[in-house]
């Protein structure tokens, strides 16, 4: 804690009459009401309730030459500490330097976020409370309307003076190369390709690389959406199976100030076990997502954050109508319903013999957004999620033995910025 202040201290005596300094903070506490989130609920069970919390402060430096940001954060479940106890949960979010040079190139480096497009590939998670960072190494490109960036991050767990292993529940070096055209301001093309790398478990010197690539578009305008995109995955996974996978997403959309309406779908590949070919088991076909923002696809009940387990790996499809209505500048309401359904058959489970149904639930989603001012956010949402008894068998849940699964939260977030040279 002393050294973060020190730090702190010592950015504050370099600033400079050039540079612009800001200090801001995020607090972010949200009520959970969870009788079913993640998981059928069952009716031996009682739901859980409780209030989690993330504090942040941030220090930021912009000058013609540079950037810099050091975010320190705090997340904690209200009560974890018993009263007049201090246990430090401090940690560093953000902690990144960035330099210009040759006129339109740019070198990141440090623990930075790295969010692209929307966000089902490259993330920040930002709905989990700790939210998801990278230690990474970013050489950018821009210039008009093309941005190129390349990044690298070698992962480890502490320095060692011999070997370098790394757990297999997490890639030991990650690198990507995005490029981007942004056509006019309501239409731009993007291109990804993405390598995960892996260890092989006991035999650190043995690498396992699942390689993604793809291609993203989208246009927006103030009357019509219209979204595209798709990933293909081959390579080797962390279990060293040769993978040959995919996913891909649509979404069309009408608008007017008071009301939008899209309809999506997304497919993401999967496992069929009745594929009795000897080539294709030999290949996993399961679309491997390991940074994208969970919470965002597939239903806010997060029931499909881990899709090879919550399909049985079967492979997963969502067709998702969406529904928003603007309130006013400051309200909004919006409707999700989802439509799950698994990519390829399972065996059933009273006769192996013959296939399940495909079908696995049905989500609905309300929110509530409520923006007091600039720095002032509501969130109310309200799910509940209907199960069918191909999801309970997979579950191993007998039926009967479940009851209505749903889950509420109440988020209201605070982004206060206390200080900015530039308002001097």
């Amino acid at each position: 804690m002393k050294k973060i202040f020190i730090s702190i201290i010592a950015i504050l005596a370099f600033v400079n009459v050039n540079a612009q300094f800001k200090v801001s903070a995020e607090f972010r506490p949200r009520f959970e009401f969870r009788s079913g989130y993640k998981d059928v609920m069952l009716d031996s069970l009682y739901p859980a309730y409780f209030v989690s919390q993330r504090s942040r402060i941030n220090f930021d430096i912009v000058k013609e030459q540079y950037e810099a940001r050091l975010s320190v954060q705090d997340v904690r479940v209200w009560g974890d500490e018993a009263a007049g106890t201090s246990i430090g949960s401090i940690g560093i979010y953000e902690a990144w330097f960035k330099l210009y040079f040759l006129q339109n190139f740019s070198l990141k480096a440090g623990r930075q976020t790295l969010i692209y497009d929307d966000e089902n590939l490259l993330s920040n998670s930002n709905w989990g409370q700790k939210a998801l960072k990278h230690d990474a190494l970013l050489l950018g490109y821009k210039k008009d309307n093309f941005l190129g960036d390349f990044a690298f991050s070698l992962n480890n767990t502490s320095e060692k003076s011999v070997g370098s292993e790394y757990p297999t529940t997490y890639p030991k070096m990650m690198s990507f190369l995005y490029l981007k055209k942004t056509v006019n301001d309501n239409f731009y093309i993007s291109a990804i390709a993405l390598a995960n790398a892996y260890q092989k478990d006991k035999s650190p010197n043995t690498i396992y690389v699942t390689g993604t690539y793809g291609a993203y578009s989208v246009y927006d305008s103030k009357k019509l959406l219209l979204k595209f995109y798709g990933y293909y995955q081959n390579g080797s996974n962390v279990k060293g199976k040769k993978v040959s996978a995919f996913l891909l997403t649509g979404e069309a959309g009408i608008k007017t100030p008071k009301l939008e309406f899209s309809v999506g779908a997304e497919y993401v590949s999967g496992n069929n076990v009745f594929n009795t070919n000897a080539d294709y088991q030999a290949v996993e076909h399961n679309f491997e997502l390991v940074y994208n923002s969970k919470h965002k696809f597939n239903g806010y009940i997060d029931y499909f954050t881990n899709i090879p387990k919550a399909t049985s790996f079967a492979g997963l499809i969502d067709i998702y109508p969406r529904i928003v209505l603007n309130i006013n500048d400051k309200a909004k309401f919006s409707t999700d319903y989802h439509y799950f359904m698994q990519a390829n058959p399972i065996a059933d489970a009273l006769d192996p013999t013959k296939e399940a149904n495909k079908f696995l639930a049905h989500e609905v989603d309300f929110v509530f957004d409520y923006k007091f001012n600039k720095s002032t956010a509501l969130q109310i949402g309200y799910l509940f999620i209907l199960p069918s008894e191909t999801m309970l068998s997979i579950k191993k849940i007998d039926t009967g033995m479940e009851k209505f699964s749903q889950f509420a939260y109440v988020m209201l977030t605070f982004k206060p910025e206390f200080f900015n040279s530039e308002n001097k």
